[in-house]
């Protein structure tokens, strides 16, 4: 059965996103030009707002969480309640990965632990699709 196109696209936007989102965690810069009062170097913005960010435990924070946090959160309950999904995401997402190599990968590991799964190519994109909205529901 063929992948609606909406489908595919939805798929590919999303991954995207959330690859940016996944990647904004350090901040390239650590001070800027400028010099304090005592003269030694200022921090940059951004990297002041990534080190001085509000505790976790405050509800501000859990209000308006910034968009690596919420990536985060997504791939972390992903993790927990749907491995196998999980674990493509992240290959291919996070570590750039083919689904040709996810699927070496996964068959690779599965013969390693001696299970009975092999993964097909589909099944690995179904895993993909599945994952993108399932992350993207809970983002």
């Amino acid at each position: 059965m063929p992948i609606p196109e909406e489908r595919l696209h939805f798929t590919v936007t999303w991954l995207w996103k959330l690859r940016r989102y996944w990647e904004d965690e350090i901040p390239l810069r650590i001070h800027s030009r400028e010099t304090d009062e005592g003269g030694t170097n200022q921090w940059h913005p951004e990297f002041a707002r990534w080190l001085l960010r509000a505790d976790l435990n405050d509800q501000r924070w859990r209000d308006n969480p910034d968009q690596r946090v919420r990536t985060t959160r997504a791939m972390r309950k992903l993790r927990e309640k749907y491995p196998r999904e999980y674990e493509v995401i992240y290959r291919i997402v996070v570590l750039d990965h083919t689904i040709s190599q996810t699927q070496q990968w996964l068959n690779d590991r599965a013969e390693i632990h001696r299970k009975p799964e092999r993964y097909s190519r589909e099944a690995v994109l179904l895993y993909l699709l599945n994952g993108a909205e399932k992350t993207h529901s809970w983002w």
